[in-house]
């Protein structure tokens, strides 16, 4: 035998082993993914629904692991919505039959539940209204603008068809306001512009700060149990409307991965610089500190809900 024959069987040879543990590596591979597979249709059998979308989330592709992936999904929101109904927790009811909805736009039972946490949460934002109005009306009578003025405000922000029968009050309680020194403002950033996200009302988060203590001017520090933890946020906000905005901070939340919105804390107004209710002009703006405690998360959502619009801002944990 030649060395040009000896190559040639040398080379085949090779070939063949490699194809042989490409194979072998690609059934190992291929076994791997399908264990999973079957233990997600496990999980989803079970209801395990949270747990069995992360998996066929993983896995992709592979098989109908999308479809699965959306069903899984769509129980959960689905469970998730009778819970927060059950708790009269009606705007999260809200946001999870939307998420039904977009799961599985066929299905009629989360087209309903969805119209019934929608009507139950404007019934008592409705009577919410009905509440600040008067109240507004009680602290317009006895000339103290700023509390009128909120309340006007806040009123709207429930029922927006309040705002042609307020418009006179809310003109009287500016009116009143307008005679007073502006507030101080904090500068809205360090050096430069932010970007804002939504409009009219434009929001952006120059500073964010993720600890498990919180510092506070009284000499006070906060301490979190379990995975909880305090999300410090610089919220920046800009006019871009035509006339006057009335901004504060119960007009923004903030959500985990899990969806679930909560208010700033209380302790918020115990720090520097903290975020103070303000009333800006076209182009103003302003900014501050917030503070939201939340679990342990890789990712977070700030929402702005306000008289004149809303906006919304994704933050990634460093």
């Amino acid at each position: 035998m030649n060395s040009k024959e000896r190559l040639l069987i040398i080379g085949f040879a090779g070939a063949i082993a490699g194809f042989l543990l490409f194979g072998m590596g690609f059934g190992v591979v291929e076994g791997y993914r399908d264990r999973l597979y079957w233990r997600g249709r496990a999980m989803l059998h079970e209801r395990q629904y949270a747990e069995a979308a992360v998996l066929f989330t993983r896995l992709g592709g592979y098989r109908d692991c999308p479809s699965l992936c959306e069903e899984a999904s769509y129980q959960l929101s689905m469970r998730r919505g009778g819970q927060a109904l059950h708790e009269k927790r009606y705007p999260q009811a809200v946001q999870y039959y939307t998420d039904a909805v977009r799961y599985d736009p066929g299905s009629e039972t989360a087209a309903v539940r969805l119209q019934q946490a929608i009507t139950l949460k404007q019934q008592v934002n409705h009577r919410r209204a009905g509440q600040r109005t008067g109240q507004g009306d009680y602290y317009l009578q006895r000339g103290m603008w700023p509390a009128a003025y909120a309340c006007y405000q806040e009123a709207i922000l429930l029922n927006r068809a309040l705002r042609p029968s307020l418009e006179g009050k809310i003109a009287r309680a500016r009116a009143g306001l307008g005679s007073r020194p502006p507030a101080r403002l904090p500068a809205p950033v360090a050096a430069g512009e932010p970007a804002y996200v939504g409009s009219p009302v434009g929001i952006a988060v120059t500073r964010m700060k993720v600890d498990t203590r919180l510092d506070l001017t009284n000499g006070i520090t906060r301490r979190t149990s379990g995975s909880d933890r305090y999300v410090k946020l610089w919220v920046a906000v800009k006019n871009g409307a035509d006339d006057y905005i009335y901004v504060n901070p119960h007009e923004f939340t903030l959500s985990g991965h899990t969806g679930d919105p909560v208010a700033h804390e209380a302790d918020t107004y115990a720090l520097t610089k903290y975020f103070d209710a303000a009333d800006l002009p076209p182009g103003g703006k302003t900014g501050g500190w917030l503070v939201f405690l939340l679990k342990q998360d890789h990712a977070y959502t700030l929402r702005y809900h306000g008289a004149a619009g809303d906006a919304e801002k994704r933050l990634a944990v460093p």
